[in-house]
Order: C-alpha cells, then sequence, then structure tokens
C-alpha cells in the first residue's frame, strides 16, 4: 500500500545567549552536554490511550510505559508469520482475546506455517470479530476457518476462468479470464479484492460454521458442513447430506439407488422447453423421471411404468404419487384427479390413495376433458387408449393443463408406448421410446458442474433478464452459468413456499447450507445462494442492501462493481442492471436512498449507490462541544421506512476518519437524517438523538420520525448533483485539553523522537457497529469492528512533569510544558530548561478514541550541565536569576518529501530554519 508521507521538521531555538561563555553574579561557567540516553521501541496506541516516555535528566535513562499490546509469547511469534500487511489487524484482533484463545489460534497457525493456505486462514481470522471468535470455540469456529481457507485451494484446480496466483510476500490474488468476443484475455485483482470478497467466510449477518443442512443443527463433519467446499462439489462424503437429493428421493418414503435397479421404463425424455430437474436417470445419462419448474406449478414426468412399481413395492412410485407443488406431500384436504379411459388405467394409483387416506376423484376421458378447478394434482397414467390421450392432449386440453400447472397445481404426466416417440406432450416434452438400463437419482445440479468448462468470467455485456427456463448449455460466461445454477436450486419464493406446506414455520435462513436444504426464498435466500456459489467459485462477490425492501449482489469485474441478481421463484437472471434496485431513474417505482454493501465483518460500504440511481453528496463533520473533530465517529443515515413513513430505517452506516469528516454517496429525492455517536469523555454520546431513544419498539432497528426531528436533508433539496454540507456536533467533549505554562529551570534539554505510524485502523465497538448493533437486537452474528484505514495518522505529543502527568492520567485537569497537536511521522525535535528530575513525554492518543495506530518511536535524549566557578544557577543564595527564555511550545515546519512506502526505513533529519511556524 502507498500512502503519501508528511515528514515534518520542529525547530526550537536551543539557547537565549550568544555564546557558551556565561558571566553573572556569583560565577563563571561553560555549557557542556554530558547526559544522554536513546530508547527505540515498537508503538501501539489504542484508541484513547497513551505511551509514556519517562527521560531521567541526571541519567540519560529512558523508560517506555504503555504503547504496547497485550499479546502472547505464541501469538506474537504466529502474528510474524503472516503477511506484513495484515499483521496490524491480525494482532489487533488476537489482544482482544484471552491467553488461551491466542495460544490456541497461534498453534493453528503454526501448524499451517509452511502451507500455501496460511495467509487465507490468517486473513479468515483477522477479519473475525473479536466476539465472534471469543464465543464460538463452542462452534468449532477455528475448524470451519481451516475448512474456508484450505478449500479455495481444492476448487482452484475445477475453476477454468480463474488462477490463484503466489505473491512473493506470501500474499495471494487471482487472474481472471474473459472474452468479450475479440478473444480471451485477462487480469489480475488487487489482494485487497480478493481477500475480502472471495475469501472472506462471512456473507453478512450468519456465523461462520458446520452446519447439517437436513436437520438445521451444529454438526461436526462430515454432517455438519461449511458452505465454500460444499456448495461447489455437493457431498464428498457418504455422511453429507447431498443437496443433489430431490424430495421424490426421500418422503415420504426414502429410496437409494439399489432400489432402482429392476425399474422398468419405456425410454427417456428430450426436448424440455423448460429446462428440468433429472431426478431419475439411466445409466447413459437419459432422462427417466423429472421434474420442471412451470410458472407456480410443477410437472412430473416419466418414462418409467409407475404402476407396475408400485405392484412391486417400489416406494419411488408412491413418492411420486403423493408428491405436489414442488417439495411436498398431498396433504387430507388435497384433492387427486386421475384420468381414465374405463379401463385398468390408474387403478394401483387409486389403491395406494385409499390405503393412505388420501382424498381423489376419477375422470373418464370419454365424456371430454375434465375442468381442473379445485384439484391439488392431475393424473396422466400409462396404458389409456390412443382416444383417450387424443382427448386429454389436444390443443384445447393441453392449453388448460399447462395454465392448471402455472396456477400453482401438480401434473404427473406418464409417457406412454401408444403415442409413439414423435409425440408433443404438454408443457414442451418429448419421448425417445427405447431401451433403458440401471436408473439412478441424480437431482439438483451440482455447482462445480455447472461451471465445468467455462473459460470466460463474464462477456461485458449487460443483461437485463436471462430467462430462468433457459438451458445450461445456453449460458455464456461463468456468472450466466452461476445464475443458471441458483435459479435450479430454488424454486419458489416464501409466499409460495408457505402458502403450500401447512407446517411452514416462517423460516427465513440467512446460512446458504440451509437455504440450499430448503430451495426456496426471496431476493434474502437468493442473495446468499448467488454470493456463496460465486465465492466458492473464485469470483469477488458481495451482498448488497437497499432498505428500500430488496437485496441483491455485486461481482467486481475489472474496472470496479457490478449489478447481479437472480429473481425469485426460478426467475431471471440480471447482470449489469442497474434497474435492479427499482429506482425511477430506471423506470422503476422507488427511489432509491443508499446502498450498504458488505465487506469486512460490519464494515459497511455506501459507494455503490450510483449503480442504481442519480446521486447526491453529504459531507459529514463530526465535532465536539470544543468545536475539536471527533474520529471515528459512527454516523448512521436514517430515511422513511419503505412502508411506514411515521418510522425511520438505516440507510447508510459510516465512521468518520481522523479529522472527523465522511463524505457519502446518496440517492437523491429522499428525506435524509443523520445521527452520529462516539466516545467522549463522558462516555458514550449521541446526537442529535439516541438510537435507544428512538427506537419505536415495533421493530427493534426502526426509529421514530417524531423524535428524529427535521430531516437535515429534505427530498426537495435532494436534486440530483447536489452537495450538502452537514455538521453534527456531539454534546461533551472528546478530551481535556492541557493549559500551558510558563516553565523554567536551570538545565536544558533536547528531545529528538523520530515516530512512524505504519498502520492505522478503525476500532469501532460492537454498540457502533452495523453487525454489532444488530447482533446485540439478535439479529444477527458480529461484534466490534476492526477495519484498516489507509490514512495518515496522527497523535497528540505533551512535555510534562510528575505532578501533571498523575492528573492527565487521572482524568483532571492537567497542565503541560510544551505540546504538539496532530503529529504525524518523522522527525521531532524538541528542547527546554527544566528544574525537575524527571519529564514526561506523552503520546497521545485521547484524541482518536475509536482508532488504533502502530508503529514505532526512537527517542534520542541529551541533557546540558554546566561547570561553575561560583554558585550555580537556581541556587538560594543567588541575588538575582539568570536571563532565561520563557518556556517554549513545539514548533515546527511541515516538509512535504513526496511519497514513501507504507513500512519504510529510512530517518528523515529535519533541517533548520530562521521562522519556525506552528502546525495546525
Amino acid at each position: 500500500m502507498i500512502r503519501s508521507l508528511a515528514l515534518f521538521a520542529l525547530l526550537l531555538p536551543t539557547s537565549s545567549l550568544a555564546s557558551d561563555d556565561y558571566a553573572k553574579k556569583g560565577g563563571t561557567g561553560t555549557r557542556t552536554f554530558e547526559q544522554q540516553g536513546t530508547l527505540s521501541s515498537e508503538l501501539w496506541l489504542l484508541g484513547g490511550e497513551s505511551a509514556v516516555l519517562t527521560v531521567d535528566i541526571q541519567s540519560g535513562e529512558i523508560v517506555l510505559r504503555g504503547g504496547g499490546l497485550v499479546l502472547s509469547e505464541a501469538a506474537a511469534g504466529a502474528v510474524a508469520l503472516v503477511p506484513s500487511w495484515m499483521q496490524a489487524q491480525l494482532a489487533l484482533t488476537l489482544s482482544k482475546l484471552d491467553e488461551s484463545r491466542q495460544d490456541e489460534i497461534a498453534a493453528l497457525l503454526n501448524e499451517y506455517a509452511n502451507d500455501v493456505a496460511l495467509d487465507e486462514l490468517a486473513y479468515s481470522i483477522a477479519a473475525t470479530s473479536p466476539e465472534e471468535l471469543s464465543l464460538s470455540a463452542q462452534y468449532g469456529l477455528l475448524d470451519v476457518l481451516v475448512a474456508n481457507a484450505t478449500a479455495i485451494y481444492d476448487i482452484d484446480p475445477w475453476v477454468d476462468f480463474a488462477d490463484l496466483v503466489e505473491l512473493d510476500d506470501g500474499s495471494t490474488t487471482v487472474e481472471y479470464h474473459h472474452d468479450d468476443g475479440s478473444g480471451l484475455q485477462s487480469y489480475t485483482v488487487d489482494p485487497e479484492i480478493y481477500y475480502r470478497h472471495v475469501v472472506n467466510p462471512k456473507l453478512d449477518m450468519e456465523l461462520p460454521l458446520f452446519m447439517d443442512p437436513e436437520s438445521f443443527s451444529l454438526a461436526d463433519p462430515p454432517r455438519g458442513v461449511h458452505w465454500r467446499e460444499w456448495i461447489f462439489f455437493s457431498a464428498m462424503d457418504d455422511g453429507t447430506w447431498d443437496y443433489r437429493t430431490h424430495w421424490l428421493e426421500e418422503t415420504p418414503y426414502a429410496v437409494v439407488d439399489d432400489d432402482l435397479a429392476d425399474l422398468e421404463a419405456v425410454g427417456w425424455l428430450y426436448g424440455f422447453e423448460v429446462d428440468p430437474i433429472v431426478v431419475v436417470q439411466d445409466g447413459a445419462g437419459a432422462p427417466l423421471l423429472v421434474e420442471v419448474d412451470w410458472g407456480k406449478g410443477s410437472v412430473l414426468a416419466t418414462t418409467i411404468d409407475l404402476e407396475l412399481a408400485h405392484l412391486d413395492s417400489h416406494d419411488v412410485a408412491a413418492n411420486v404419487l403423493e408428491y405436489v407443488q414442488r417439495r411436498d406431500v398431498l396433504e387430507a384436504d388435497e384433492i387427486t384427479l386421475i384420468l381414465t379411459d374405463g379401463g385398468d388405467a390408474g387403478a394401483e394409483y387409486i389403491t395406494h390413495l385409499e390405503a393412505e387416506v388420501l382424498p381423489y376423484e376419477t375422470w373418464d376421458l370419454s365424456g371430454g376433458a375434465p375442468e381442473l378447478d379445485g384439484y391439488a394434482k392431475v393424473i396422466v397414467p400409462q396404458g389409456l387408449s390412443l382416444e383417450a390421450y387424443q382427448t386429454v392432449y389436444e390443443e384445447t386440453s393441453a392449453e388448460a393443463l399447462e395454465s392448471f400447472v402455472s396456477g400453482g397445481g401438480t401434473l404427473l404426466l406418464q409417457a406412454d408406448p401408444e403415442l409413439g416417440d414423435s409425440y408433443a406432450y404438454p408443457c414442451g416434452i418429448s419421448v425417445v421410446l427405447d431401451e433403458v438400463s440401471d436408473p439412478s437419482f441424480l437431482g439438483h445440479p451440482v455447482l462445480a458442474e455447472s461451471i465445468a468448462g467455462v473459460e470466460s468470467l463474464w462477456d461485458g455485456v449487460r443483461y437485463d433478464g436471462l430467462s430462468g427456463d433457459r438451458a445450461l448449455a445456453d449460458t455464456l460466461s461463468a456468472v450466466d452459468a452461476i445464475g443458471w445454477f441458483v435459479t435450479q436450486n430454488m424454486f419458489d419464493n416464501v409466499s409460495e413456499y408457505s402458502n403450500t406446506h401447512s407446517d411452514y414455520d416462517g423460516e427465513r435462513s440467512v446460512w446458504p447450507q440451509r437455504i440450499m436444504h430448503n430451495h426456496f426464498g426471496n431476493c434474502g435466500e437468493c442473495q446468499d445462494m448467488i454470493t456463496a456459489a460465486a465465492r466458492a467459485c473464485l469470483i469477488p462477490t458481495m451482498n448488497v442492501w437497499s432498505i428500500e425492501d430488496h437485496v441483491w449482489n455485486e461481482f467486481f469485474f475489472e474496472d470496479g462493481w457490478h449489478a447481479w441478481q437472480v429473481d425469485w421463484s426460478d426467475g431471471p437472471t440480471r447482470i449489469d442492471n442497474g434497474g435492479v434496485g427499482a429506482d425511477s431513474s430506471y423506470g422503476g417505482g422507488k427511489e432509491v436512498s443508499a446502498i450498504m454493501g458488505f465487506h469486512q465483518n460490519g464494515f459497511i460500504a455506501d459507494e455503490h449507490v450510483a449503480l442504481y440511481t442519480d446521486t447526491i453528496t453529504a459531507n459529514v463533520t463530526v465535532r465536539d462541544v470544543d468545536g475539536d473533530p471527533v474520529p471515528g465517529a459512527m454516523v448512521l443515515v436514517a430515511v422513511e421506512n419503505y412502508y411506514y413513513d411515521q418510522y425511520l430505517d438505516q440507510g447508510a452506516w459510516v465512521h468518520t476518519d481522523l479529522n472527523g469528516e465522511v463524505e457519502l454517496t446518496l440517492g437523491d429525492n429522499r428525506n435524509f437524517w443523520f445521527i452520529a455517536a462516539a466516545d467522549l469523555e463522558d462516555g458514550e454520546t449521541w446526537a442529535p438523538a439516541s438510537i435507544t431513544d428512538i427506537q419505536s419498539g415495533s421493530y427493534p432497528n426502526w426509529f421514530l420520525a417524531t423524535e428524529a426531528g427535521d430531516p437535515s436533508i429534505a427530498a426537495a433539496e435532494a436534486v440530483a448533483g447536489s452537495s450538502h454540507e452537514i455538521p453534527v456536533v456531539l454534546g461533551g467533549r472528546l478530551e481535556r485539553r492541557p493549559a500551558e505554562v510558563d516553565h523554567t529551570g536551570s538545565i536544558e534539554v533536547a528531545l529528538d523522537l523520530e515516530l512512524t505510524l505504519d498502520d492505522v485502523l478503525l476500532d469501532a465497538p460492537a454498540s457502533r457497529s452495523f453487525l454489532g448493533w444488530y447482533a446485540e437486537l439478535g439479529y444477527a452474528y458480529g461484534g466490534g469492528l476492526i477495519e484498516p484505514l489507509d490514512e495518515p495518522g496522527a497523535v497528540d505529543l505533551y512535555l510534562m512533569d510528575a505532578a501533571n502527568l498523575a492528573l492527565f492520567e487521572a482524568g483532571e485537569a492537567f497542565e503541560i510544558i510544551t505540546q504538539e497537536r496532530r503529529v504525524g511521522p518523522g522527525l521531532i525535535s524538541q528542547s527546554t530548561e527544566t528544574n525537575d528530575e524527571q519529564l514526561y513525554l506523552v503520546v497521545s492518543n485521547r484524541g482518536a478514541p475509536d482508532h488504533v495506530f502502530h508503529g514505532s518511536l526512537t527517542l534520542d535524549y541529551q541533557g546540558e550541565t554546566w561547570d561553575w566557578d561560583g554558585e550555580s544557577p537556581g541556587c538560594s543564595g543567588c541575588a538575582t536569576s539568570p536571563t532565561r527564555r520563557p518556556g517554549v511550545a513545539l514548533l515546527g515546519v511541515l516538509a512535504v518529501l513526496g511519497v514513501a512506502l507504507r513500512r519504510f526505513d529510512h530517518r528523515t533529519q529535519g533541517s533548520s530554519s530562521p521562522a519556525p511556524v506552528g502546525r495546525p
């Protein structure tokens, strides 16, 4: 990482005298420098804390107190194993854990010290909140993070459009291949994109864990799985639930492949208008039993002789007979209609339904085609006369059957040799009459097979809606194929599923493992499926959220982020189409206010809203009552709830920089309120109102608009392209500021402090982290936010005596000899005169309570003494005092010396200047 580095040369006069010879009443003397001392140390300044350098004037001894982390010896050694750029975040995260947990993680990192996945594992740990690392030992969290990291390397050989690239510093990135029509091209992403949006084991609000998808409970492997490898390969162990498993394999009766051995079939199916789920195939891979998602309902089509299978007690026949409305079975109040011709066809179905006490009716096709209203399922059996088939399949009757299914019904079609193999069945199905052998279950498609042979990540073309009915063979790129994979695993939305499942308990899972098992969901479940599948395929992907009641995805491609969505209910895949936000600028019916993108554990981005709507800019400045900027302040942007104007909801959740500022990009034509919070001297302080005070109680994260006052930006003023200054004043003081007093003495000292601040990290507590706050409400897993920042650090320097140090550390009013505020990296020189035995140089981070600085310092000390012929200055017998200069403040000249690397080894000396200039 490259950073602009401003080096300060602080130049102070060392004496107000013209020469080293000094004449005074009582004697003469010569000035000499005798006491010297040097101390060099790594420096950690936690938010609100300080490091104290104690300088002994006589001996020159320098002692550093504070400015470190509480790390076990093992943890410190493990941190040194990982790439340098992630060491600070990892060290800070570990420092918040107890020693035993630190040592456990250190042992794990040492175990993987020579493994190619070390960096991925270390990042997964560093990017997990301390609260989750502390409280999740019972869930085997560390084992989950190992599985997450190592799975990336297991998957890489199977992905043709992406290749992992190992870098010299131990980091990793990915090279992607794409074809825009001019041939295959490649590009490599910044490692930060790879770690945040491929490696990250957390999609948004869930906890990384091993879950049994079938029982929805925690379980150790092989029954319990993490989503990455499992969603790519499905079951790789007999003990793992296989997501290919279709309900027809197990409900209401469990069936295994061996049970299918002697099934008889008249041929195989082909020519589907809608790509089906192949439930049973023959040894050559030809479909024998399929489910076609047709509108709101399902078509089961088969060449298997189900009546013969039922006579032979094959449970698969019983399952097909009872199956209804996608992943459910007939209930006592759902009537099945069996079409007959007055003969024996369908008799075995009647036997089964009567045995199960399930209602049914029959319809003799000699009387014409039936009315289908009021039935849950319609069965067209094998063995009808040709005339009966002609009646039920003639054009108007076939259209009626298709309409019945589209409205939510279930249709069972059995292929019959009487019709030959050129007959067009309803719902776009054809049959080849042929011998088949070795039937086996197939089921839902597997991700690895869905992207096999795909060489292009994306062709760069916007697709407003690729039909959910398209075949895999028609997909053009990886993002297209992954969209297809999701459609084939997410047939129903929540309403459709709940309307046909009386036992539905309202489950809306945030775990991809469980969503894949359920095979239903709204936009939230579809979003999680895309992100899990795409990250498993090494595509940088994030979940994004608009409070206008919608969520979707973005993927990173070459030049930036692009919208990506799969509509629910086996719907279209939309690629690079900003209309997914439904903003009026795209012809939609909404005014998108903001977009929250999940980058890391609790870190939320807002910069992508311009993909979906015209925008405004809000420049928020947070200050305390003294006018001092408040770094790291949480800024919550609230807008009216999409459905209820009397409530406000979160549109954005960000933090101010070290200048107390943050710039937000927001949508136009909306009212916006800005709420800020930070730790001040008297504790956590909010303005203009506390979240707790204005929460509605109707829904935990809604706020009462009447309690929030007038909007800071009114909708009428939120004109596209406009910019708004939003000052927020917190009702308290960030820190107590010292008084500078005249401090004179007989011994002159010179201090040279060389300071580096290599790492700057936001360290926000859970109460001011988005996921941490949601976790406290019981709606998410998360905690405090540790976020590396790309901005220069700055600290305050105070030189003081022992009495005032005690006052400073007690949080009381204190005085200083000299001070310098907002000091950045560089060489800082200072001199003063003193009679104290010890001086204290305080490096303070009280001005940035939610920021952490990591770097190093070197303090060089020289103490000036005098050799006297008579009495020394300051003696009790002196009639007059020597001329002394007043106490000097730290003054400096700012020298901007260009650009330096993030971690630098050179040292820069200050230069003289006849007119020192104070730094702000």
